[in-house]
C-alpha cells in the first residue's frame, strides 16, 4: 500500500504519454504499448456485501427479461404463421 509522504516528489503524467514511453515499433509502423495502465478499485467489505444481492438480483431480471422477450417473439411468428395459412385456404 502506498504511503503519503510530504518529501517524496510524484510526477504527473498521463497515459497517452505513459504508453508513448513504454511502447515500441510494430511491423506495421504502429506502436504497441507494452504496459497496461488500468486503475482498479476495491471497495470495502460492507459495500461488497451490499452489492453482491443487487448483481444477482440484475442478472435475474436480465434472465426473466430475455425469457419474456422469446416468449414474446414466438408469439408473434405464430400469429403470423396462423394468419398466413389462414389467407392460404380460404
Amino acid at each position: 500500500m502506498l504511503q503519503r509522504s510530504s518529501k517524496m516528489a510524484v510526477p504527473r503524467t498521463s497515459v497517452p504519454h505513459l504508453c508513448e514511453f513504454f511502447s515500441r515499433k510494430s511491423s506495421t509502423g504502429f506502436t504497441d504499448p507494452r504496459w497496461l495502465i488500468k486503475a482498479s478499485f476495491v471497495p470495502g467489505e460492507p459495500t461488497q456485501q451490499m452489492c453482491d444481492p443487487l448483481r444477482t438480483r440484475k442478472q435475474f431480471v436480465r434472465e426473466r427479461t430475455s425469457h419474456q422477450q422469446r416468449i414474446q417473439k414466438t408469439q408473434r411468428l405464430l400469429t403470423r404463421r396462423a394468419a398466413q395459412w389462414l389467407r392460404d385456404h380460404n
